[in-house]
């Protein structure tokens, strides 16, 4: 069975924690870099992971720009949220993400 395409599947995650029908490009942003810390972190003991740490407090920082876009004002439950997601949906897929960006309207996603 071929892999789901990885920047449909950040798409559908991001959609989970996106507030509104026509989100912003910078709400968009920020969800799809949320996603990005939830996929990679879904399989480990995240809590004490400095990688963790430092990721969900820099997404904080950013979530000003997203203008109450999401359905939480808080980065660590929506990541938490999108890690839930990950297992149920997706529990065997290894890939690991790279870089998720949004360019030109486009979710791109660099994995190994």
């Amino acid at each position: 069975m071929k892999e789901k395409k990885l920047s449909n599947i950040v798409i559908e995650m991001a959609q989970q924690i996106l507030g509104k029908k026509n989100p912003s490009s910078a709400a968009i942003d920020v969800a799809v870099n949320m996603v990005h810390i939830a996929w990679n972190f879904a399989h480990e003991k995240y809590q004490d992971e400095p990688g963790y740490i430092f990721s969900v407090k820099e997404i904080q920082e950013r979530m000003g720009s997203a203008n109450n876009e999401l359905i939480s004002e808080n980065a660590a439950e929506m990541t938490k949220i999108l890690m839930l997601y990950k297992l149920e949906h997706y529990p065997n897929d290894k890939r690991n993400i790279v870089l998720c960006e949004v360019k030109n309207g486009e979710v791109l996603v660099t994995f190994l």
